[in-house]
């Protein structure tokens, strides 16, 4: 479990159900593109037991929305994830794996 306990249902509120903020944009990292805001147990109580959390993740402008930001500890790692695994799990080919370790290392 999370540490919470349950509210008894005879005592939950609207608001226990309800978190403000998931509709304004939020400043993206530059190094990364994106900024997250994530919501849980601790900012809507009525999560809780259900295991649910909900995130809204915003883009940095001209990025593509359709893009999966992979982070550069995959490519930089210590000790190294084998290249067939990136290969294979990436579908690139080995020279691609080659030259993002060069970039992000």
């Amino acid at each position: 479990m999370n540490g919470k306990f349950c509210k008894d249902p005879n005592l939950a509120k609207v608001d226990d159900f309800f978190a403000s903020g998931l509709n304004i944009s939020g400043n993206a990292v530059p190094k990364f593109g994106i900024f997250a805001k994530l919501l849980d147990v601790n900012t809507i109580p009525g999560l809780n037991t259900l295991g649910i959390s909900i995130a809204r993740g915003d883009f940095e402008p001209n990025q593509n929305p359709g893009l999966v930001v992979v982070p550069s500890s995959i490519f930089a790692s210590d000790p190294p994830i084998l290249d067939d695994v990136l290969a294979k799990g990436f579908q690139l080919d080995k020279k691609v794996i080659e030259e993002l370790r060069k970039k992000f290392s």
